[in-house]
């Protein structure tokens, strides 16, 4: 396996279970954090009213803690309640991530290769998750309106920030950020000072969808691991 497309299929695979969260984040109905005054559950609660489906184009760029670009791609995305996403990578690294409601699939076209995760277990990883359980999120995560300058951020949106109380390997901190009431952009940084910097743009709310895409079916003679059995691959 080519070492550079492995690397890139780990990062895309890792970021699957934040992606499969993020669908559930933005179903979120309106009272889903009852009784929060903050101004960050206010962004949240203001987003999801009325949500029953999304869709939008995304670019997506992976940059050093010195702001240097490693790399760049993007796709469209879809979801529907309850819980269900389409990520779709285009250009020469085409990748399809479903997330179907009970199932994450991930395949990489050029690998010929899907792997598949139970969505329950990828939810309750992500961080994101908590957004649906408030109380258990204070607990864990400073949840903020995230006011701080960035250098990689687009100006003049309204951003949320998840800082974990207690150090975590994968990531430092996740920021949601809102523009017009639409999501614009879902920004990680890890604890190398790498950020996974994701851009929306053509959103389109509550359109109809077809329930086709998200469903999926692994293709003919292609190899499907368990996300368990892909992790003892080493793309070193």
């Amino acid at each position: 396996m080519n070492k550079q497309r492995a690397s890139r299929h780990h990062q895309k695979a890792g970021l699957a279970a934040t992606l499969a969260a993020l669908a559930v984040v933005l179903a979120l109905p309106a009272t889903a954090a009852q009784g929060q005054e903050t101004a960050a559950t206010a962004l949240i609660q203001r987003f999801s009213a009325g949500l029953t489906s999304y869709q939008a184009d995304f670019v997506q760029e992976v940059v050093d803690d010195q702001g240097r670009m490693l790399e760049r791609s993007w796709g469209q995305m879809a979801l529907a309640t309850p819980a269900q996403l389409r990520w779709h990578y285009l250009g020469e690294f085409e990748q399809l991530i479903v997330a179907d409601g009970s199932q994450v699939w991930n395949h990489d076209v050029d690998l010929e290769q899907v792997t598949v995760k139970d969505q329950a277990q990828a939810v309750d990883d992500s961080p994101l998750y908590l957004l649906m359980a408030p109380d258990q999120m204070e607990a864990l995560y400073r949840v903020t309106l995230a006011d701080t300058v960035s250098t990689t951020a687009p100006a003049g949106l309204k951003r949320i920030r998840l800082t974990p109380r207690e150090p975590r390997a994968d990531f430092d901190w996740i920021d949601l950020g809102f523009s017009d009431n639409q999501l614009a952009l879902l920004m990680i940084q890890d604890a190398f000072g790498q950020q996974t910097l994701i851009q929306f743009s053509e959103p389109v709310r509550n359109p109809e969808l077809d329930e086709t895409l998200f469903q999926f079916t692994p293709p003919e003679g292609v190899d499907v691991l368990s996300a368990e059995e892909f992790s003892l691959e080493d793309p070193q």
